[in-house]
């Protein structure tokens, strides 16, 4: 009998389910200037689990080795991921190291087929498995992968993937078989969407609903009854939310009606498309008028549809003329951008200047339910606050609208958070306007300049939501 290391305790608790805590000794067990406004810048059993145990005594090396390379030579990988768990840590990577790249991918392989993806050999492996599925574009693959690891793990490779792959590996991850839409793979990449609809708005629209006629109560009503699907309720609940008349939620419904939850997504939003793309600027230094609409686009989705209805290319803008591809929307940018102080020029000229945007989006309260409160990291407001600000607003469905740049009080570019996973770790969705494209990013990026977005790396400033009471 040997004593466990606390690396060992910790690998027999992920792999067995075994705390051996309470136990003194244990067998071997089985751009811009600063100052401007932001313009652009279920585990299979051992097969004997005391080799598959971490032991690190002298004479039990030996026979580990010997099992390591008969299974290497023999091209056993079961085997081989057995036989290498059973080596203590620094022994572990050693070996691990040793192999080629298209090794640790069959070895991870074996890891994920014996359900021991957690363990130092799994989470060895993890990245070489990772980075090569990654690359081949394999997203089922990458599924897989993602979907036997830690929680942490798994996280923290999502962080390093853009919005068009994640929803690649999402709708991968639900055709799979092997791991399906109830997945913990598919389930937090789903989370990474915006949310349907959030508690502020679903309390909003409740609110809005005694202030009804009798006559409008019994339409809308009929309305959510009739809908064919939950998601179609949840948008007509929302179009209330959004203070649109029920005569306006009719026409609505009747456009809605028998849609698909990828149409859906597709059209009642203007971030977080089924290919991870948004609604993009079509000036320069639009980036504020855009993420201004984006704010509308998640809490109004009837405003969201006639967006799309004007703009068929809204994910895409001409880089030498604002008004070649979507002529209604840069017009809409550019009303905005002016009116708040700013000048528009092409995507590729200078000159121009962007806008701070909680007095335009305060101009639209009576449709958001909400009134924004600009706060400046380093001018009066803190990092710490900044943060709980937006943990506090994605958890009711609040989008904030946050401006990045690099260094202090360097505001170059607007980015809309539209939605967060608590984790641990913490991760946000985010919408980039220049890009018009949804990215995610930790806690631990946001906090320590680390957002790489639009050449942009520190949190600088925040729109705070505050909703507006119903009267």
């Amino acid at each position: 009998m040997s004593t466990l290391t606390a690396e060992q305790t910790d690998w027999v608790k992920e792999v067995f389910g075994v705390d051996t805590a309470s136990y003194e000794t244990a067998a071997a067990p089985g751009g811009g200037n600063g100052a401007a406004p932001p313009g652009d810048g279920g585990a299979a059993s051992a097969p004997d689990a005391a080799a598959a145990a971490p032991s690190g005594d002298a004479g039990d090396l030996t026979e580990l080795d010997a099992s390591w390379n008969a299974a290497l030579k023999a091209g056993d990988w079961t085997s081989a991921a057995w036989a290498v768990n059973g080596f203590p840590a620094a022994e572990l990577a050693k070996r691990i190291k040793a192999l080629s790249d298209d090794q640790k991918v069959l070895l991870h392989g074996a890891t994920i087929g014996e359900g021991i993806a957690s363990s130092p050999a799994g989470s060895a492996t993890l990245d070489a498995a990772f980075t090569q599925a990654r690359k081949a574009g394999d997203w089922k693959q990458v599924g897989e992968i993602l979907n036997a690891c830690t929680p942490a793990e798994m996280k923290a490779r999502l962080t390093k993937l853009s919005g068009v792959d994640v929803a690649a590996l999402h709708k991968a991850a639900c055709a799979d078989a092997k791991v399906g839409p109830s997945s913990k793979v598919a389930l937090a990449t789903e989370v990474l969407a915006h949310p349907t609809l959030g508690s502020a708005q679903q309390t909003r629209a409740a609110a809005l609903e005694k202030n009804l006629s009798e006559d409008d109560k019994k339409e809308y009503h009929k309305l959510l009854h009739d809908a064919k699907s939950a998601k179609e309720k949840d948008y007509i609940t929302k179009g209330l939310a959004a203070n649109h008349s029920v005569a306006d939620l009719k026409k609505f419904a009747a456009k809605i009606a028998g849609k698909n939850a990828k149409w859906m997504q597709n059209n009642l939003s203007l971030t977080g498309a089924s290919d991870g793309t948004g609604v993009k600027q079509q000036w320069h230094d639009s980036c504020g008028p855009t993420t201004f609409e984006a704010v509308q686009g998640e809490l109004d989705p009837l405003y969201a549809l006639k967006m799309h209805e004007e703009n068929k290319q809204l994910n895409a803008a001409d880089n030498t003329k604002a008004t070649k591809k979507n002529p209604k929307l840069a017009a809409d940018q550019k009303a905005v951008l002016t009116g708040g102080g700013g000048v528009a020029v092409d995507r590729n000229k200078t000159g121009g200047s962007g806008m701070w945007i909680a007095g335009a989006l305060n101009n639209i309260k009576a449709s958001t339910g909400l009134t924004y409160d600009l706060k400046k990291i380093g001018e009066g407001a803190t990092l710490d606050e900044g943060v709980t600000a937006l943990n506090d607003a994605t958890a009711k469905g609040e989008p904030v609208p946050i401006s990045i740049g690099n260094g202090a009080k360097n505001y170059q570019h607007y980015v809309l958070v539209t939605a967060s996973d608590p984790g641990p770790p913490r991760y946000y969705t985010i919408h980039d306007p220049w890009d018009g494209k949804t990215v995610i990013r930790s806690e631990d990026q946001l906090r320590h300049g680390k957002i790489d977005i639009a050449n942009c790396n520190d949190f600088e400033s925040f729109d705070k939501p505050t909703a507006v009471p119903v009267k």
